[in-house]
């Protein structure tokens, strides 16, 4: 499929939501639960899916390698049919920041990484199972991989985990996940469509009762080049 030019933004998302193709990466299935929440994470083409997903990708112009990777907080129910809100989201800002750039420049997708894996409706418990598996995540996890197998096809690499990354994970957890990009720093800016201006003071996490905010971001998009403690760069 290729990039349809000059259609709104509100179209744009439609489109992406319905025709794009979406790579949902499952990772251990023995991660499986029988909370009922995961009748949500049925996907028609794969079945059931997994408790954790270690990576999700889509892509809305075939003939671009490029991508723009949104590092969020935790995995979503969104499957290889169906955006979430959340993703919809990254999906206008991609199309927002795509606006400034040469069509061969563009992202023709964007990959979605999160801080851990495991997909629960409570947190706090996903923290819970998460604490009984840092190893699985450091060797899985592909946030822990990004510094070693940097692409150049990323166009922006988009910090936005909200407080909640610092305010819930592990302090020892958060650290190994800021160490990982401060190295990624080291070669490629990370950036941020905003800075929450309160609490942790992390980057936004552009969650459905934020899209008033990734709109007003949409119209005047300019990425916030963040410093190694994640604020907005001098």
């Amino acid at each position: 499929m290729a990039l349809i030019i000059n259609e709104s933004m509100e179209d744009f998302v439609t489109y992406v939501d319905k025709n794009a193709c979406k790579v949902p990466i499952f990772g251990d299935a023995n991660y499986n639960s029988n909370h009922p929440y995961y009748n949500k994470l049925i996907d028609n083409r794969n079945g059931r899916c997994p408790q954790n997903r270690l990576g999700y990708e889509v892509v809305w112009n075939d003939k671009s390698s490029k991508r723009n990777i949104f590092i969020l907080f935790n995995p979503s129910v969104a499957n290889s049919e169906r955006l979430d809100e959340t993703l919809k989201n990254c999906v206008r800002i991609s199309y927002a920041v795509n606006q400034s750039l040469s069509e061969n420049n563009q992202a023709g997708g964007m990959v979605i990484y999160n801080c851990f894996s495991v997909r629960h409706p409570i947190i706090e418990e996903a923290i819970n199972i998460l604490n009984n598996n840092y190893q699985y995540e450091y060797d899985n996890n592909p946030i822990f991989k990004l510094s070693d197998n940097f692409s150049q096809d990323s166009v922006n690499i988009i910090l936005a985990w909200g407080n909640d990354a610092k305010n819930k994970l592990p302090n020892s957890y958060y650290k190994s996940l800021q160490e990982t990009i401060n190295k990624l720093q080291e070669r490629q800016p990370v950036y941020a469509y905003r800075c929450n201006k309160s609490g942790a003071k992390q980057p936004s996490h552009p969650s459905p009762r934020c899209t008033y905010l990734v709109k007003r971001f949409c119209k005047d998009a300019k990425l916030i080049k963040l410093d190694k403690n994640f604020q907005p760069e001098d």
